[in-house]
């Protein structure tokens, strides 16, 4: 029996979900040639150590980070509010940081990528609303983790390869 497709609505609801501990290697992608590549840990709160070769972020929550690059820390906050930093990185893990809300699209196909069942969704809208830019993403089925994404006119732009998916451990 084959399993109907999620609405777009509900593809977008597991993207917003809660993320389990997660650890991969995040690929950007600029016209086929890689642009960047990082080795990402994620503790399915606030917690993520991020490291792309030449910096190191290690950040325990939303307001402070630490960073290690060319043999320098420097720690940015508390106090400060939100710090922002490897959106890139983060993006495809916590996909609620795209314009969720106001994106519109289909779901296109079912797929397995290495093994994961993946959700293929179309969308438009993700940057801003009045964004014509169309996105393909494999979106995983059981966490809602972006495991690819590209566009028509730039092919693949970002890849999540090596995706293991962590326990959380009661108290």
């Amino acid at each position: 029996m084959v399993e109907p497709l999620p609405t777009f609505d509900e593809v977008r609801e597991q993207m917003r979900s809660p993320k389990p501990p997660v650890g991969c290697r995040v690929v950007e992608f600029d016209h086929g040639e890689v642009r960047r590549s990082a080795t990402v840990l994620f503790d399915g709160l606030q917690g993520w150590y991020i490291d792309d070769g030449t910096q190191v972020e290690v950040r325990g929550s939303d307001e402070c980070v630490l960073f290690d690059s060319d043999g320098t820390l420097e720690r940015v906050g508390p106090g400060l509010g939100y710090v922002h930093s490897n959106a890139w990185a983060k993006t495809p893990i916590e996909p609620r940081r795209m314009l969720l809300d106001e994106a519109r699209g289909r779901v296109l196909r079912r797929d397995e990528v290495n093994g994961r069942s993946v959700v293929v969704v179309e969308f438009s809208g993700l940057r801003r609303p009045d964004d014509d830019v169309v996105f393909e993403m494999q979106v995983d089925a059981a966490t809602g983790v972006v495991l690819a994404m590209s566009r028509p006119d730039l092919g693949l732009v970002l890849r999540v390869d090596d995706l293991r998916v962590g326990s959380v451990e009661g108290r």
